[in-house]
């Protein structure tokens, strides 16, 4: 939870291990991005703030240093939307509680500053026919969760929650079976969720 500042109405708190706030506060998170290495891809999946200042995704693009692309993954149709800041791009809107994939140019940090909306339930489709139901979600930016496995039997009928590993172009899956790697939650990080049943019922619990 290192580099997470939390602001609040009056003061600055930095957050770490065993602490406690209110939900009403903002937050200011230091988030490292990383450019592809040679024969990646260079994909960042970061979590967004509920509440923020972007509206479509120039307006992110804008933000990050050294963009190169924000995409956002369309779960219906198993299909990205891109934007490059080229002619023609769709300028998607910026949905709350989606993660969003970041490509940069060079490796360095990007500030998000936001707050979160207690009451939004974070929606989650189930897989049509043929397609493999990934949902891209953002958790909140003091989830009380540590581990996947905690995170996982807090999803209504979860199937599976994985994270994307930058520098080898990988997914690491949790499945909740027996040597799924329960990896840490990172706070800042998208992760894909799965799902048996659709939703948006699912308020992320935090502290």
């Amino acid at each position: 939870m290192k580099n997470l500042l939390k602001t609040a109405v009056v003061g600055l708190a930095l957050l770490s291990s065993g602490a406690v706030f209110a939900s009403n506060m903002g937050f200011k998170l230091v988030k490292p991005v990383s450019a592809a290495a040679v024969g990646k891809t260079g994909s960042n999946w970061v979590s967004i703030p509920y509440f923020n200042n972007f509206t479509i995704a120039s307006t992110v693009f804008a933000d990050i240093p050294s963009c190169l692309q924000v995409s956002h993954y369309r779960t219906a149709t198993d299909t990205y939307e891109d934007f490059t800041n080229s002619f023609g791009d769709p300028d998607f809107t910026v949905a709350k509680g989606e993660a969003l994939l970041v490509k940069v140019s060079a490796t360095g940090n990007w500030t998000i500053v936001g707050s979160h909306d207690n009451s939004f339930g974070v929606p989650l489709a189930v897989a049509p026919v043929g397609k493999t139901g990934s949902n891209w979600i953002s958790l909140p930016y003091h989830t009380n969760k540590a581990t996947v496995s905690t995170l996982f039997a807090e999803i209504p009928s979860a199937l599976q929650v994985s994270h994307y590993l930058t520098a080898s172009d990988t997914y690491e899956d949790f499945t909740n079976s027996f040597g799924d790697p329960a990896f840490a939650i990172t706070i800042g990080e998208g992760l894909l969720v799965k799902v048996s049943a659709t939703s948006s019922s699912w308020v992320p619990a935090h502290y």
